[in-house]
């Protein structure tokens, strides 16, 4: 598994391939290519790595945040920032894992539908939890290195 900021230096060294399919492509969670990202995780190294990615290589606008440590917290910051297109949501905080008593699903579950169609799940496993989430409206299962996919509009996810 390449780590992001690895992930990072390959995409902007490559030429501009998966630059150029984004800018040609309809987004597939909102139609369009400029969208505000907020990202729910607990890793501040991941935070500052996904910025780089998400502004510097994809060009959409991130909203600032401190890393989320509660589920409690996670859902405040999706209701604060309702105007966000794109949720990146991290499935642990707590240590739970590939089961509906992850952090992630247990936020899922206190979303509306709408709010639900706006995440991107990342996790090592994400698969493990499609399960869970599909049925609240979760569509993208990215992981922690290939969300990206899901924000440029080449992901293969649905």
């Amino acid at each position: 598994m390449i780590a992001p900021p690895e992930r990072l230096k390959l995409l902007e060294n490559s030429g501009g391939a998966k630059k150029s399919r984004a800018l040609t492509n309809k987004n597939l969670l909102t139609g369009g290519l400029e969208m505000k990202v907020l990202i729910i995780e607990d890793s501040e190294d991941f935070l500052k790595s996904a910025k780089r990615l998400i502004t510097r290589v994809l060009k959409h606008e991130m909203i600032e945040t401190e890393p989320t440590k509660s589920v409690e917290q996670a859902i405040e910051l999706i209701r604060t920032h309702a105007d966000a297109d794109i949720i990146l949501l991290d499935m642990n905080y707590d240590g739970y894992h590939d089961n509906n008593k992850a952090d992630g699903c247990k936020v899922a579950s206190q979303l509306t539908e709408e709010e639900c169609k706006k995440i991107v799940c990342m996790s090592g496993t994400p698969k493990c939890y499609e399960k869970y989430l599909r049925p609240l409206g979760v569509k993208h299962f990215g992981g922690k290195t290939g969300f990206d996919a899901c924000l440029a509009g080449t992901c293969k996810c649905e």
